[in-house]
């Protein structure tokens, strides 16, 4: 019981500063305790005051009693006291300013708020006060109502869960997922980040068609606008090379037909390679197309027989035939006539 009167002259100290008008710090000690009862570090929540219980424990023995007064020697004391008193004559009552804390004799170590218990209002207590715009009870300064009681507000620093994409900061382009560098800051709303311009990345060229190769740049930077990433990574056809932009040109003997790129033909190429005693057989001139590593048809001559107008071919003349490599001559038999004569191609003879 002893400890009972330490919290209440601790009670009544607390609350008597001199002024009795200035209140502590909520959750300090001596303030009133948060909305919730709880007080700050190892401070106990006693009818709403946080109060350091610790510190009113008596660990004495026993009593050593008093030295009385002027008319009165005073008595040895109580050797084997406890530290809680035996009884209290009538009750005890700390009353000072707004708090009246009463303590009844048939109580043992028990606090109790009297009826008339008055805090002054505060911050956290769940009532509007005045100077407050709004009073949740909590601690939270990411919903509608901060914990000093004003309305969470874009630029004020706070984060507003589900309403604010941002609030008065700033972050990187990577962190917020457009581009690898940049860095954004929030905009007067707090509904979005302010990246046009700014967020950039590198972007590999993508779109190159069968038979093109890129015009100097594989790779470009592009930069946000807010609504997709320019220059385009996406290439196009451009004679004219560029190291900012996904340009591609046809290879060497393509042509671009305004969709893709075809291989290039060649006329009038002339037939080569006509052996002795041989002819041309229809066309002296041919049409080439590139396959990617030659022209062809071929323009060299081969030996067939039957015509063409599209490749290089001859035959042998006249009494000549083909040998592998050569128009050879056709050498005929010994053929008598009537009139006795042999002919050997080439004289007259009499007939043996």
């Amino acid at each position: 019981m002893k400890n009972v009167f330490l919290v209440l002259f601790f009670l009544s100290i607390v609350s008597c500063d001199g002024s009795n008008t200035k209140l502590k710090n909520e959750g300090s000690e001596g303030g009133p305790c948060y909305g919730n009862g709880n007080c700050d570090g190892d401070l106990v929540c006693i009818s709403d005051v946080c109060v350091d219980f610790g510190e009113l424990q008596d660990n004495d023995k026993g009593d050593t009693g008093n030295t009385g007064d002027d008319n009165d020697s005073g008595d040895t004391g109580n050797s084997g006291n406890t530290g809680d008193l035996d009884y209290i004559d009538n009750d005890i009552t700390i009353q000072d300013g707004d708090i009246d804390y009463n303590l009844d004799s048939d109580s043992d170590a028990e606090i109790a708020p009297d009826d008339d218990l008055i805090i002054s209002p505060f911050c956290g207590d769940k009532n509007i006060d005045e100077g407050e715009d709004c009073d949740d009870g909590n601690k939270v300064n990411t919903d509608s109502c901060k914990n000093d009681c004003t309305y969470n507000t874009c630029g004020d620093g706070y984060l507003y869960t589900g309403v604010e994409i941002c609030d008065s900061n700033t972050s990187s382009c990577l962190s917020i997922g457009i581009g690898t560098d940049g860095t954004v800051s929030c905009n007067i709303n707090c509904t979005d980040w302010i990246s046009a311009g700014i967020c950039t990345r590198n972007q590999n060229c993508s779109g190159l068609p069968l038979n093109a190769v890129w015009n100097t740049a594989s790779s470009i930077n592009q930069t946000w606008d807010e609504t997709t990433w320019v220059p385009s990574a996406s290439g196009s056809y451009n004679i004219t090379s560029s190291v900012t932009e996904c340009i591609f040109k046809c290879k060497e003997n393509y042509s671009w037909n305004g969709s893709q790129c075809i291989a290039d033909v060649r006329t009038d190429q002339p037939c080569t390679g006509l052996p002795a005693n041989a002819s041309w057989n229809i066309a002296t001139t041919i049409s080439q197309t590139w396959n990617g590593t030659d022209w062809t048809p071929s323009t060299t001559g081969v030996h067939n027989t039957t015509a063409s107008a599209i490749q290089c071919r001859f035959k042998c003349d006249d009494n000549y035939r083909w040998s592998v490599t050569e128009c050879e001559l056709i050498i005929p038999k010994t053929v008598c006539t009537g009139q006795k004569l042999c002919y050997d191609g080439t004289t007259m003879m009499t007939c043996p």
